[in-house]
């Protein structure tokens, strides 16, 4: 698997392709190799201003490949890398005013449950 991964500097990751490639992660025997998909997942979903120019996935392709990446973390990965996921989706794909309702809610409920 760390063959295809290399092979990617050399051609542009897609939807497709890299959907693809989580599966086909996701039913090969252990040890996973995670890790290798986070530089991966995090160009594709937040390029930087000069990627955004070359970059042929639009910001719902973007937002997919983000949860689809979440869903793996979910199902193989590890707690903090779940939740840096989860971080960087919000801050990159929520509306700020949602996304404060949703922290105040949090909170609301985490009151509630010690109260």
């Amino acid at each position: 698997m760390s063959i295809v991964v290399e092979a990617l500097d050399h051609v542009k990751p897609s939807k497709e392709l890299i959907d693809e490639l989580l599966y086909l992660e996701s039913i090969l025997p252990l040890p996973r190799n995670i890790d290798q998909f986070k530089p991966l997942i995090e160009n594709c979903i937040n390029p930087s201003a000069a990627e955004m120019h070359n970059s042929s996935a639009s910001s719902d392709e973007r937002e997919y490949l983000s949860l689809i990446y979440i869903g793996f973390l979910h199902r193989f990965g590890y707690f903090a890398s779940i939740i840096n996921a989860e971080i960087q989706h919000t801050k990159l794909f929520l509306d700020p005013r949602i996304s404060s309702e949703l922290k105040s809610m949090g909170q609301m409920n985490f009151s509630l449950q010690i109260g």
